[in-house]
């Protein structure tokens, strides 16, 4: 359709257009209404911006290098590709500079990106005469059959699992704005709004977020702006224990008008999306101060420690159930293919108490399929799984207590000693870097290289993060840490919850990755340690032991007896308690 789309900017005089993968809430798994660049480039990763010309041949395309190998596959010849992970935010601006003459008009939805991006790209633009123009978005006036916003119920996570009423939230933000003299508090992402009221909802497919909009007053009276405003019924309010009034969405616009003239407003203006800056701007006094809750729902309490250790426990049992099923089909030559695998991990999830989703889509990659970081199986593209090869599982579970990703690869037919070597490297990191005791204030980007070393050392490398925060029951991608090679200035602090998945891709071969969740513990003498949050074995055939030293065939002991000490206890079936003893016997 990006055609069709070029035709609509050459009509109107517009020489660029760019359009991202997110919603109006900058969320980075897009309800099926707001997957703009899916409908018009065919691409179906999480992360990527386009930039459709309406006078030239050609468009770019910038994902991350999780994407980079999809893109290719999905996108037509004319789309340039570029990894923005390795040239960095300039790029926009640079291939804007190179391709589209001076004082050409370039565009773009105010609702879909961050001021910041914006920003940024104007300024490395300064001098060239460039006229940015913010319009409504033309892939709505084009996309006939688009799906309509969603209207899911919402439902409260329970006291047990949050750890801390909504009482007690909102008065740490209220405390904030007294200290800083504001009227306002605007909460702009809709997994702050749902972490600040501990309401979850269905409107996303893998994360249980209430797609909506927050300002709270310095009274501490919250106007929340959402789709639907009858699923915030009475017993909902009541749960909630704050005074709350509730209005459809489309309000929020004239309401922040009419309420705001000459108000001093708090919310984080990089960060938002540029639409609000540019209204409040012009009637408001902006404090631009980081999203508070961004850094609180990241440090989780011993409440939460405790709930998502139980959504993990539910899901090592479906994970096992599963391995054992896709192992037991594999050996006993029947049919099966990546698809069919993704139904096998949501059938024994959904089995689980307290499942409400998949924290996204199951990547089932079999051989070359594996070698794409963020594959997502097709009816084009789906493979069975025969013969001799590697298999990359990375899936995960929302639950009520917790969210759950893992990553297991595991081997199919005959090992060759390639798969062996690479698979013990990427375990060597992985076990090194859950191994790791590091001193407060030491950031993820401090240990990245833990991770990579001893894959450094043979030549490889990936080309992806090691380590994302979890939410708890929110966003399987959370901030505001990271482990990565990338400078991230944020500690890692007692209460995180971050994942460890170092990996090896050799394109058209296969991929090796191996993901576990743990959290940041506290341990002696201001040093910080990981605790494992993942309770499942790896693929011992695929494990060299006579590269493993001493103190990583501990941890893996340890972490053994850990497995079976938790989780054999909650297995029914007998023949997956079988095959689970033979696994964890090393």
């Amino acid at each position: 359709m990006y055609k069709v789309l070029k035709q609509y900017l050459k009509d109107n005089n517009i020489d660029a257009f760019a359009i991202g993968s997110s919603d109006e809430f900058l969320s980075e798994y897009a309800a099926e209404y707001a997957k703009r660049l899916k409908f018009i480039t065919n691409f179906t990763g999480s992360a990527g911006i386009a930039i459709i010309t309406g006078k030239l041949e050609k468009n770019a395309f910038f994902t991350d290098g999780r994407y980079t190998t999809q893109a290719s596959l999905e996108l037509s010849d004319d789309f340039e590709i570029y990894n923005f992970s390795e040239l960095g935010d300039s790029v926009f601006a640079e291939w804007i500079s190179n391709n589209i003459p001076e004082g050409g008009v370039l565009a773009f939805d105010s609702k879909l990106h961050t001021k910041k991006m914006i920003d940024c790209t104007k300024l490395r633009l300064a001098g060239k005469n460039y006229i940015f123009r913010s319009i409504e978005n033309p892939v709505d006036k084009i996309w006939k059959d688009q799906p309509s916003q969603p209207s899911s119920n919402s439902f409260i996570q329970p006291i047990e699992y949050s750890g801390c009423e909504v009482k007690a939230k909102l008065e740490d933000i209220l405390k904030y704005m007294r200290d800083h003299d504001a009227d306002y508090y605007l909460l702009t992402k809709a997994e702050s709004v749902s972490w600040l009221l501990n309401i979850r909802a269905y409107d996303l497919s893998n994360t249980p977020v209430l797609l909506s909009y927050a300002l709270i007053d310095k009274n501490g009276v919250i106007t929340l702006f959402t789709y639907n405003i009858e699923r915030i019924n009475q017993n909902i309010l009541n749960k909630i224990h704050a005074q709350i009034n509730v209005k459809v969405i489309d309000e929020i616009e004239s309401y922040l008008l009419t309420n705001l003239k000459g108000k001093n407003i708090i919310f984080d203006q990089e960060l938002s999306q540029a639409w609000f800056s540019d209204l409040l701007s012009d009637i408001s006094n902006i404090i631009n101060k980081k999203d508070i809750t961004i850094l609180k729902r990241a440090i989780k309490n011993d409440s939460e420690i405790e709930a998502i250790k139980k959504a993990h426990k539910l899901d090592a049992v479906a994970m096992i159930t599963s391995l054992y099923d896709v192992n037991f089909k594999i050996q006993n030559g029947e049919y099966i293919d990546e698809l069919e695998v993704g139904k096998i991990f949501f059938h024994n999830r959904n089995s689980q108490l307290e499942f409400i989703s998949e924290s996204f889509d199951t990547i089932a990659g079999f051989g070359s399929n594996g070698a794409i970081i963020h594959y997502r199986a097709t009816e084009k593209s789906n493979k069975q799984i025969v013969g001799d090869n590697l298999l990359l599982i990375d899936s995960g579970g929302q639950y009520l207590c917790g969210t759950t990703d893992i990553t297991r690869t595991i081997l199919v037919g005959k090992a060759k000693a390639k798969w062996i070597e690479y698979y013990t490297l990427v375990l060597k990191g992985h076990i090194n870097l859950a191994r790791a005791k590091f001193p407060n204030k030491t950031t993820g980007h401090q240990l990245d290289v833990l991770a990579r070393f001893h894959l450094w050392q043979c030549g490889l490398d990936y080309q992806h993060g090691t380590g994302h925060g979890v939410g708890n029951c929110l966003n399987v991608h959370e901030g505001p840490h990271s482990i990565s090679t990338y400078a991230n200035p944020q500690p890692l602090i007692p209460g995180m919850v971050t994942s460890n998945e170092p990996g090896v891709y050799l394109p058209g071969e296969f991929g090796i990755r191996i993901e576990n969740l743990m959290y940041v513990k506290q341990s002696n003498n201001n040093f910080n340690s990981f605790e494992q949050l993942t309770l499942v074995p790896y693929d011992k055939r695929l494990i060299d032991f006579s590269m493993l030293e001493i103190h990583e065939k501990k941890w893996l002991n340890d972490y053994y007896d850990q497995i079976i000490e938790e989780i054999l206890p909650l297995l029914q079936d007998e023949l997956v308690k079988v095959w689970f003893e033979k696994e964890v016997s090393i």
